[in-house]
């Protein structure tokens, strides 16, 4: 199995990698000591590497979890080369080493080179552009005098020569093999040459020989072909693919090759074929892992198993030797009652021997002489403990056989392999007990006798100690069953969560973001597509390169609120008449929930205000300002009516969305159900044909119109403006009777629907935005820098004019000088509606309504001030017209006052300074250096000073270095001159910045006409809802309006808080997993194949959730929330019993 690169896998790793060069290196990572990963990046494409030092280096799919803390080498690296673009990747000759070059400067100092060594132990050495080492993972000491150190050069990188391949002849090669005769082929020719093992065996097939052949004087020139093909193998070979071999027994991957080898093109092995190595190499070094990762969790549940053996073997031990204990004292008891009168003979004697002052050794010695004799007596006593006050008799059992005890000490004897393999995990006393118990057979016992108490008193005592040990025994039992139990459900319990495929990998496939995820986004509950810029520059984005025909654009007038559009994936119809052009209407719910999302991103949310949205089509939003204004990033200019939303509730969600396979897509087309919308059309169409019907009804009975209603809600001050207002708008044009259609018929579409919900109508709103303008244009502009830097606010452009003098939508189009002047036989404001505005204008500064009707017509005004400032609040504009905003004039200079005596100081100096020259007031400045300006104070304004000098410098050098190479390119006229003056050098990074951008912006609108095509097919595969027979393969949060997620299966509500993201984050993760524990049912009970189908859907879908990284979680959750959802308590209470402990 191999365990690292060789120098042909890394010549194939780097061919690869070329890809990566001109991406950026956003970061580098810490996996262990050893391995580090570098992020590369570019506009739409990111490059994961993998360098493990002195094993691997490869791109990467895998996500793998990084150090929390970063290390000091990775700290360094950071500081030195995040940031910077990636300029060449190479491998020194075949040597087993690869060099990324960073910079692409001048200047030596500026560049930076990452040396990553894959011979003997490895190492990663950062070096500057003069090699000298400025990091380094592993100091490594070369000889006596040089070693790799910080401050030292690299001088195996700054004075590399390739080194040419060995030359073979058959003289070397037959002296080489007469010296190691008993060496298989491929292991004596891969130890003296340059190429690996498998490729040796793979040249020595070529040529007839097998690897496990040992090669004698006749081989040698078949040795030398094989030889000599492996050199052709790894010279010629330009175009490497992956191959990943495994054994077809037991599918474990044994092998990887850049190349196709011929040993294993055998039944016993399985070769995969990739498109690339870095593929194969990530495929193999991220099992290897797994592996690692399975084999240390079967050690786990091995060492839990063994733990728990261990503890039933130790209670079983225990209860023995109590039992033990018993069975011994009571058969000592029963002796003693049975030898009563020798006890007490013994007892007799020895207490007479030591009343009568007889020395324990002379008593000793005289129970020896005793027992010599004969004495019964004497006989029986075994050991004087004097000390204690006792002796040990050697009692007689009558009820055990003679045999018992040779029978027990062959027992004994063949049972000691036996007793000391079981007695190493026991204690001392344990054994001690146990030896006790297996010489209970033995027909003679040892008693200890009190020589105190008589033989039935000591009889009495051994009794006594039989009841202490029994009660100890039920004790032990009583707690060890208690104690068994616990650890066993312990046990148990870890060794079930060990069990789960959840947590047994420990690499997770990296998902590819969606491309939309880089906006504020969700799917509707009739699968719409809504997207929402996160700053003004996202903004600026959406609306130019996503803004499509029959797209919605969505807003707020608050500050932060962000550009929202809805896709429209309906198909354009022939009849292209009306707002939309052809196309589908988006349902008044996905227009509401629009709306709910730019409230809800806005400040709104901090601020908890309740207020309105409102859309328009996509050609109503233009980039184009009137003359002598601008409209900065971010921000749009709105032409026509815009269409307001019915006010909207702060109530968001945070909810998961399931991405699946090819095979489950199936299963979820058309589950949001964009059907449900024809029945719901139907149902408001009959509802509307019903209400106009009432309508018309209490118009025949001689009842108020419904616009009376609102007449006498907003007031009446005047009688006869009252009354005109009561009167049926018979005078306004025909296209606005055609947009809003009169109360007593159906509506005509949804978006009349919608429109009759607003609670106050466009006249109103529009004409007290007409009252306030003034103010709210002084406060916008001092503001309009701090917005645009701060939230990017989407600011469109408002809606002036009076609904009775609007057009259509086709009309809008169409410049609003075409509206300027009003109709000879239509009297300005006669029998229409003044607005309260107006009427307060009127009294205020004598205004009359024609001119409130000129200042109206311009509807092409942005949000956001213009530039020129507005104009006095006193002064009126002309009358019968209205004028396009024009530039205000640019200021004239005024003179500068006269000072006294200037003049003549002007002249004094002149006249001192006549004689001299322009070399001496040259040579005069240098000296004095007044010519060179105030010179910077403090370290931070010295650094920039510096850093400018060094920039100039820069700039400097290479003006020289493309004089120098023009002149040279003209002498010899071999290069024809450069197109647009550039030069012959190679282009520099920093030069070709515009033309990168550019390519990028094209690279860019490329992709996202791509990517909104397809953007149905991608919402097909998205399910809130996943089924368990799904193919699930990730998992994505998604933040969306509450009435987005009904029927979504993990969803959480949020409101406006004080909870910060990251508390937030964690508290979903734990109710998404309470709620995936519940969906798969309860543990016990019988386990039907429905119920584990269940059971594995769901630690699926927790896994996925689990594995979503923190970076996502707080990207997609709202700030400042407060955390809805059912048992919230309870999880929160489990939360604090966790962190208690």
């Amino acid at each position: 199995m191999k365990s690292r690169v060789s120098a042909l896998d890394l010549a194939a790793v780097v061919a690869d990698l070329q890809r990566a060069v001109g991406m950026r290196l956003q970061n580098v990572y810490d996996i262990n000591q050893k391995t580090y990963l570098l992020k590369f990046a570019k506009p739409e494409h990111k490059e994961l590497v993998v360098v493990e030092s002195g094993i691997r280096m490869h791109a990467t799919e895998f996500e793998r979890e990084k150090q929390v803390q970063p290390s000091g080498f990775a700290m360094k690296l950071r500081k030195h080369l995040r940031q910077r673009r990636l300029t060449g990747l190479r491998q020194l000759g075949r040597d087993r080493v690869v060099v990324l070059d960073f910079g692409g400067n001048v200047l030596p100092e500026l560049n930076y080179h990452l040396v990553c060594e894959f011979y003997a132990a490895g190492n990663v050495i950062l070096i500057d552009g003069n090699f000298t080492i400025l990091s380094v993972l592993r100091v490594v000491k070369v000889n006596d005098e040089d070693e790799y150190r910080v401050g030292s050069t690299l001088q195996s990188v700054a004075q590399f020569t390739p080194t040419p391949p060995k030359e073979w002849t058959p003289e070397t090669l037959g002296d080489l093999i007469d010296k190691h005769p008993k060496d298989q082929a491929k292991r004596l020719l891969s130890s003296h040459s340059e190429f690996p093992a498998a490729i040796i065996e793979h040249a020595l097939l070529s040529v007839g020989l097998r690897g496990s052949t040992k090669l004698t004087r006749a081989d040698t020139e078949k040795a030398l072909a094989a030889l000599r093909a492996a050199e052709d193998l790894a010279t010629t070979t330009t175009s490497f693919r992956g191959y990943l071999i495994s054994d077809s027994a037991s599918q474990l991957h044994v092998d990887l090759q850049p190349v196709p080898l011929a040993q294993y093109q055998t039944p016993s092995y399985t070769v995969t074929e990739f498109d690339s190595f870095n593929a194969a190499a990530d495929a193999y070094f991220s099992s290897l892992e797994s592996q690692r990762a399975a084999q240390r969790q079967r050690a786990a549940d091995d060492a839990a198993r063994a733990k728990l053996a261990a503890i039933q073997r130790e209670q079983l031990l225990r209860v023995d030797a109590l039992e033990a204990a018993q069975r011994a004292a009571e058969r000592r008891a029963r002796l003693v009652e049975i030898h009563a009168d020798l006890v007490g003979a013994a007892i007799a004697v020895v207490n007479s021997a030591l009343a009568a002052g007889m020395d324990w050794v002379d008593l000793g010695e005289l129970v020896k002489v005793e027992t010599a004799r004969g004495n019964p007596v004497a006989a029986a006593i075994t050991k004087l403990d004097l000390g204690v006050n006792s002796i040990y008799l050697r009692l007689r059992d009558p009820d055990a056989r003679e045999a018992g005890s040779a029978d027990g000490d062959e027992t004994e004897s063949e049972s000691d392999e036996d007793e000391d393999a079981e007695d190493r995990a026991a204690s001392r006393a344990v054994r001690a007990t146990r030896r006790a118990h297996r010489k209970a057979l033995d027909p003679y016992v040892t008693v200890p006798i009190d020589l105190a108490q008589s033989a039935m008193a000591n009889a009495r005592a051994l009794y006594a100690s039989k009841k202490q040990s029994a009660a100890k025994q039920a004790k032990t039992l009583a707690v060890a069953d208690r104690a068994m139990l616990s650890a066993q459900a312990k046990i148990q319990q870890d060794l079930a969560a060990a069990a789960k495929p959840a947590s047994a990998p420990m690499l997770a496939k990296l998902r590819k973001p969606m491309w939309f995820e880089k906006f504020h986004w969700f799917i509707t509950s009739e699968n719409y597509l809504v997207l929402g810029g996160k700053d003004m520059h996202q903004n600026e984005t959406l609306v130019k390169r996503y803004l499509r025909p029959g797209d919605v654009y969505v807003h707020a007038d608050l500050h932060g609120a962000p550009s929202v559009i809805v896709k429209n994936l309906g198909a354009k119809s022939d009849n292209e008449s009306g707002p939309g052009q052809g196309w589908p209407e988006i349902p008044p719910s996905t227009l509401a929930q629009a709306g709910t999302m730019a409230l809800c991103q806005s400040r709104a949310w901090d601020s908890k205000i309740v207020t309105s949205a409102w859309w328009v089509w996509w050609h109503q939003v233009s980039k184009t300002a009137p003359t002598g204004e601008y409209v900065s990033t971010g921000s749009f200019i709105i032409r026509g009516r815009k269409n307001m939303l019915p006010p909207a509730q702060l109530v968001y969600g945070l909810g998961i969305l399931f991405k699946v396979d090819d095979e489950s897509v199936a299963r979820h087309v058309g589950e949001r159900g964009r059907g449900r919308r024809a029945a719901v059309e139907a149902d408001a169409a009959g509802a509307g044909e019903k209400e106009g019907d009432e309508e018309a009804m209490e118009e025949q009975d001689g009842d108020v119109p419904a616009d009376g209603d609102a007449d006498r809600e907003r007031g009446a001050e005047d009688a006869l403006i009252a009354e005109a207002d009561a009167q049926p708008e018979a005078d306004e044009d025909e296209d606005e009777e055609e947009e809003e259609p009169a109360s007593g018929a159906a509506p005509s579409s949804l978006v009349a629907q919608l429109q009759q919900l607003m609670l106050d109508d466009d006249d109103e709103e529009e004409d007290e935005y007409d009252e306030e303008e003034d103010d709210e244009d002084a406060a916008q502009d001092d503001g309009q820098d701090e917005d645009s830097q701060r939230d990017g606010d989407a600011a469109v452009g408002e809606q002036l004019a009076d609904p009775a003098d609007q057009v259509d939508d086709d009309a809008s189009a169409q410049p609003p000088a075409a509206t300027d002047e009003p109709e000879a036989d239509q009297p300005a404001k006669k029998g229409g509606r003044i607005s309260r505005a107006e009427r307060r204008r009127m009294k205020k500064g004598g205004t009359s309504a024609t001119d409130l009707d000129a200042d109206a017509n311009d509807n092409s005004r942005p949000a956001t001030p213009p530039s020129p400032p507005p104009a006095p609040k006193g002064k009126a504009k002309g009358k019968g017209k209205q004028s396009d905003p024009k530039p205000a004039p640019p200021p004239v200079p005024q003179a500068a006052p006269n000072v006294r005596g200037k003049k003549g100081k002007l002249k004094k100096l002149k006249a001192k300074y006549a004689d001299q020259d322009d070399e001496d007031r040259q040579l005069a400045q240098e000296v004095l250096k007044s010519h060179q300006g105030p010179q910077p104070k403090g370290k931070k304004e010295k650094k920039k000073a510096a850093k400018a000098a060094q920039q100039a410098e820069i700039q400097r050098l290479r003006e020289e270095q493309r004089a120098k190479e023009a002149a040279e390119a003209a002498e010899t006229g071999a290069v024809d001159q450069p197109p647009r003056g550039k030069p012959w050098a190679k282009p520099d990074p920093a030069e070709g910045a515009a033309e990168d951008e550019e390519d990028e912006e094209d690279a860019a609108q490329a992709v996202a006409e791509g990517a909104a095509a397809t953007v149905a097919e991608l919402m097909d595969s998205l399910t809130g809802q996943p089924h368990i027979d799904d193919g699930v393969v990730s998992a994505i949060a998604v933040c969306a309006p509450y009435a987005a997620l009904q029927q979504y299966k993990y969803k959480v509500k949020l409101t406006p808080g004080s909870m910060k993201k990251g508390k937030a984050s964690k508290l979903c993760v734990q109710l998404f997993l309470k709620a995936a524990a519940e969906s798969a049912g309860p543990a016990k009970g019988p386990a039907t194949d429905e119920v584990k189908r269940a059971r594995a859907a769901a630690d699926r879908e927790a896994s996925l959730v689990k594995a979503i990284p923190d970076a996502e979680w707080n990207t997609t959750m709202k700030a400042q929330v407060k955390v809805y959802a059912p048992q919230l308590a309870e999880v929160q209470r489990s939360g604090k019993k966790k962190g208690g402990k």
